[in-house]
C-alpha cells in the first residue's frame, strides 16, 4: 500500500469502540494509523446514538460491527461515504437509506466464510453424535446408560442447506466428504452453484419432509425473516435436527421452543438468537435437546484476521477514489458520489 498518498491521509476514518473495550487495540491493529480517525466512545454505542461520538459529523468512512446505521445517521453524517462492516451480517444497517444518500456499504464474507462454515458444521456433529447427552451421562455418573443414546450417521442424511452463499457453499465443501446427500431450495440456489457444489436443488416443502437436518446459513431479510416458521417445523421430522448459524430472526423462536419441548423435531444446534444477549428466562436455557452458543462459534484468530484484512482494504480503496469488493448495495454506484469512481 502507498502510504504518501495524499487521500488516504485525508480521508477521516469512524472506528467504533465496541471491538475492543478500551477501543485502542483494534486501532493498532487493523492498520488505520496513516487515517485521520477517531473512536467511538463505549456510551455512545451503548446509547446507539453514533452522532454523540467526537467527529462522527466529518467522517469518510465508518467502521462498525454491531452499531445501527439509520437514516437519522446519515443525516447528521453529511460527509459519509462508506459504511464498512465487520462481518457479513446487514440486518442493522438501513441500504436502502444508504443508497439514497450515496453511502457504499461493504462487508467482509471472505474473513467468516470458513469459521462460520466450521461452526456450522460443529453444531451438526455435536447433535449427530449426542455429545450433550454423552456428557451428561458421564458428569451424572450413569456409565451404564452409555449404550441407551443413540447418535445419527452423517453419512446417511439428507442435510438441508437454506443459503448457498459464501458461507452455505463452503458448508457444504466442508460435509461433503462424510457422504450425505445434500438439498437446497430450487427458489434461492444457482443452478450452476449448486452443480459445482453436488448440491441437489428441491423445492422448499420438500427440503423441509425429506432433510435429516436443516442448516441456515442465509442472510436475515425480508423474505428469510420468520422462514423457519411453526408450520415448517411441523413439516420436517421428528428426528430432524436444526442448525442455526445465520441470524436469529430467520427462526420463528417461540415455535421453536414449542417444538423441542413437544418433540416435533429433535434437537437444536443455536449460535444465534432473536434477542441477543439470550434472555437468562429463555426457555431454550432449560432444555436439554439444544445446544446454545453465544454467537461467537466462529471467533478467533481466522475470523478477525480475514475480516481486519477485508476490511482495511475497503477503506483503503476507497480512501484512495476506487471501488471496493463485496459492496451490499452496488446500486450506489449510479449515484453521483460513486459514478465519476466506475
Amino acid at each position: 500500500m502507498n502510504t504518501e498518498l495524499s487521500p488516504v491521509h485525508n480521508h477521516r476514518v469512524g472506528i467504533a469502540a465496541e471491538f475492543f473495550p478500551d477501543g485502542g487495540t483494534i486501532y493498532d491493529d487493523i492498520g488505520l494509523a496513516q487515517f485521520d480517525a477517531w473512536q467511538m466512545p463505549w456510551q455512545a454505542l451503548e446509547s446507539e446514538d453514533l452522532t454523540a461520538a467526537p467527529g462522527a459529523q466529518s467522517a469518510h468512512s465508518l467502521l462498525v460491527l454491531r452499531q445501527r446505521v439509520t437514516e437519522e445517521y446519515l443525516q447528521a453524517m453529511p460527509d459519509l461515504l462508506h459504511v464498512a462492516r465487520w462481518g457479513a451480517g446487514l440486518d442493522r444497517i438501513d441500504l436502502d437509506a444508504c443508497t439514497e444518500r450515496g453511502v457504499l456499504v461493504t462487508t467482509t464474507p471472505e474473513g467468516g466464510r470458513r469459521p462460520v462454515a466450521s461452526a456450522a458444521l460443529a453444531l451438526l456433529l455435536a447433535l449427530a453424535h449426542q455429545i450433550p447427552a454423552r456428557d451428561r451421562i458421564v458428569r451424572e455418573a450413569r456409565w451404564a446408560d452409555r449404550n441407551k443414546v443413540m447418535g445419527l450417521s452423517v453419512a446417511d442424511m439428507t442435510i438441508g442447506i437454506i443459503g448457498l452463499g459464501t458461507i452455505g457453499a463452503e458448508f457444504a465443501r466442508l460435509v461433503a466428504p462424510f457422504g450425505a446427500d445434500l438439498v437446497s431450495p430450487a427458489a434461492h440456489t444457482r443452478p450452476e452453484a449448486a452443480a459445482e457444489l453436488g448440491v441437489r436443488r428441491v423445492e422448499f416443502d420438500e427440503l423441509l419432509a425429506t432433510a435429516d437436518a436443516v442448516v441456515l446459513t442465509c442472510p436475515l431479510t425480508a423474505q428469510t425473516r420468520g422462514l423457519i416458521s411453526a408450520e415448517a417445523l411441523a413439516a420436517m421430522k421428528s428426528t430432524a435436527v436444526l442448525v442455526n448459524v445465520a441470524r436469529g430472526g430467520v427462526v420463528d423462536e417461540p415455535a421453536l421452543i414449542e417444538a423441542l419441548e413437544e418433540g416435533v423435531i429433535a434437537a437444536a444446534g443455536l449460535d444465534v438468537f432473536a434477542t441477543e444477549p439470550l434472555p437468562a428466562d429463555s426457555p431454550l436455557i432449560g432444555l436439554q435437546n439444544v445446544i446454545l452458543a453465544p454467537h461467537s462459534l466462529a471467533w478467533g484468530p481466522e475470523i478477525v484476521d480475514g475480516n481486519r484484512r477485508q476490511a482495511l482494504a475497503s477503506i483503503y480503496t476507497v480512501a484512495g477514489g476506487g471501488i471496493p469488493e463485496a459492496v451490499a448495495n452496488p446500486a450506489v454506484l449510479a449515484h453521483p458520489r460513486w459514478s465519476v469512481r466506475a
